[in-house]
């Protein structure tokens, strides 16, 4: 595989990010190399080749021509494979752009993974292909030009290296129909692969997958569809790539402002109706198919439509989960939550596990891809251990002073994260990121998120977009649209919005899911000069380092002799924008330390690993 592709893998993330090309170390070549002949696209025998195109249906082989292999770059089409494209084949972390003409700027259609446009206007009628990585420019060499693609066309081209915002197109499965009590729900859903959930993390096909996006507004399925589609346009065009949202409010939960919040054929007749799903569900394909994932919560905390769980109503709760799962489980960004704060309730302690583990288990039966998450209330340790379903630990933390600060979001409330033994996401931080954000604090949320990913967790920013009760501040979970309206709508500055998307990126860039955090006298012991956290792991020379000080250095002690590559990133602007290459240096043995680049500020990232 050529260094070029193998840059290209490395700094090209899951969904939506920028591609870089700059020259990777030769442990990123290390890295990559178990996977290159996994991530060759069948048939397609030279090296950078990333999309394969077919002249009949279903990925067919027909007489006219054979299939083809293209590497990025921009190919005007000529000869018989021109206005005679119906299917083709993508590898992960590309997209490919099927255009009517050589001059059109709109493509037909835009795949990211295969596609059978059979069917569909797009069908025999590609006359030019732009192929790209997810997130970066066109390609096509130095000079972006098209290249000839006919009988005997070249097949060569490049990516543009940029830290950029801009949403990325995202093709679709083919429709999904699921018939609910009379109606019938039909989703789009993209054709990334799953989110699947691997041991403490998760995982997109063979790439690590991090999620750092909104924490809310719980009500967003409930708000109207104006408020909707702002909340979407602005978390697609700031690179944001998770939202937290419930699907029943009412019964008790935080919907009081508007006492429909849910998805019932009415308050009496608590049978899922078809129109309502289909509704949300329009908003929930654009999320999906822009890579962005919906941690989706059946039940807001006190809501219970039929009552304290038990076998009189166990039937009802079940076939509630099953009819959502059959309904939604297309989708692909998607992670279940059983309950919010599920033992906050007038319910006994029993009741409240046995309603979440049936509610898991109901959508396992029905869905056996998505991780399923059970979210706790703050200071709460993980209650699930052991439980066949759920694997993943909604955290929640604040009011108990456990995350109420920079560090205790790392010290306190990460070393219960991690020590859960499950992978946690840090679903909400209450009340200190909602603080945060209608303070206007950025560089001190900025942070908390930064100490959450460095305690090994994943994180939602709490209270984001929420509205409060107009009737007292004490209730930020309050509907901005339709009866009632709250007021005082929490809207992140875009710098707490690209704070995430920069977060992401960089998880989902280096070996994270390889090291583990450091706490406590273990992690005194280990950092040096103006480290503050750290994520290690000695066996295979993996350090990640961050800081946040005035201090010209970060280090880390006990670092065995050998030869290390050093790349460094910045938190506040992103920059640079790719992280490969780097600085390669020899080092003794004993306390590592690298001096910061000139003009990067207190906080920076540090990332060394051996070659």
């Amino acid at each position: 595989m050529s260094k070029n592709l193998l840059g290209l893998l490395f700094c090209t993330l899951t969904v939506g990010i920028v591609a870089c090309g700059a020259e990777p170390s030769e442990e990123t070549d290390a890295w990559l190399a178990d996977r290159q002949e996994e991530l060759r696209l069948p048939g397609c025998a030279n090296d950078g080749e990333v999309a394969k195109v077919f002249d009949l249906c279903a990925f067919g082989a027909g007489s006219q021509w054979a299939p083809r292999c293209f590497a990025p770059g921009s190919y005007e089409l000529s000869g018989a494979i021109n206005d005679d494209i119906s299917s083709i084949q993508v590898q992960p972390g590309y997209q490919v752009k099927l255009h009517d003409g050589a001059g059109s700027s709109s493509p037909l259609v835009t795949a990211t993974g295969n596609l059978d446009v059979c069917g569909q206007s797009a069908n025999d009628k590609a006359s030019k292909l732009v192929i790209s990585a997810l997130g970066g420019g066109s390609g096509g060499g130095a000079s972006g030009g098209a290249t000839s693609a006919g009988a005997g066309g070249s097949t060569t081209g490049g990516a543009q290296d940029s830290e950029s915002s801009e949403p990325v197109e995202v093709g679709s499965d083919p429709p999904v129909s699921v018939s609910i009590n009379g109606g019938n729900v039909t989703i789009h859903p993209s054709d990334d692969p799953p989110v699947l959930q691997s041991g403490r993390f998760f995982a997109q096909g063979n790439k690590p997958f991090y999620l750092a996006g909104v924490g809310g507004p719980e009500g967003f399925a409930f708000e109207s569809s104006a408020r909707k589609q702002q909340i979407v346009d602005e978390l697609k065009a700031r690179g944001v790539h998770g939202i937290y949202f419930h699907l029943t409010r009412a019964f008790g939960g935080d919907g009081k402002s508007n006492g429909d919040e849910h998805l019932f054929k009415s308050s009496a007749d608590k049978r899922l109706d078809a129109g309502r799903m289909q509704s949300l569900a329009a908003f929930m394909d654009q999320l999906d198919q822009a890579g962005i994932l919906m941690w989706t919560t059946l039940l807001d905390d006190h809501s219970k439509p039929w009552g304290c769980y038990s076998a009189q109503n166990a039937a009802q709760y079940q076939t509630f989960a099953k009819d959502l799962a059959r309904a939604f489980k297309g989708y692909k960004h998607l992670i279940w939550v059983t309950k919010e704060e599920y033992d906050w309730s007038d319910c006994s302690h029993a009741q409240n596990v046995d309603l979440v583990k049936n509610l898991a288990a109901a959508i396992r039966s029905q869905d056996r891809v998505h991780a399923i998450a059970t979210h706790h209330m703050n200071g709460d340790g993980f209650d699930f251990d052991g439980d066949p379903n759920i694997k993943v630990f909604g955290q929640q933390t604040g009011d108990d002073g456990e995350g109420d600060s920079v560090d205790r979001m790392h010290d306190v409330s990460g070393v219960e994260g991690w020590n859960s033994g499950a992978a946690y996401v840090m679903s909400e931080a209450h009340p200190y990121h909602k603080d945060l954000i209608r303070g206007g604090k950025s560089a001190e949320l900025r942070q908390s998120l930064w100490a959450t990913a460095f305690s090994g967790g994943s994180v939602l920013m709490y209270d984001a977009y929420e509205c409060h009760d107009p009737r007292s501040y004490g209730n930020g979970a309050w509907l901005c649209t339709g009866p009632n309206a709250g007021n005082s709508p929490a809207q992140p500055k875009p710098e707490m919005l690209d704070a995430l998307r920069r977060l992401r990126r960089f998880m989902s860039s280096v070996r994270y899911p390889e090291t583990t955090p450091l706490f406590g006298a273990a992690l005194g012991a280990r950092r040096s000069a103006g480290t503050r956290w750290l994520l290690v792991n000695d066996a295979k020379g993996i350090y990640v380092l961050y800081g946040s000080s005035t201090a010209s250095a970060l280090g880390v002690t006990n670092v065995s002799s050998g030869t290390y590559v050093a790349r460094w990133f910045d938190p506040v602007d992103g920059s640079p924008g790719a992280l490969a290459g780097g600085t390669a240096f020899s080092h003794t043995g004993g306390t590592l330390t690298h001096n910061k680049p000139s003009g990067l500020g207190d906080e920076a990232v540090l990332y060394l690993v051996k070659q």
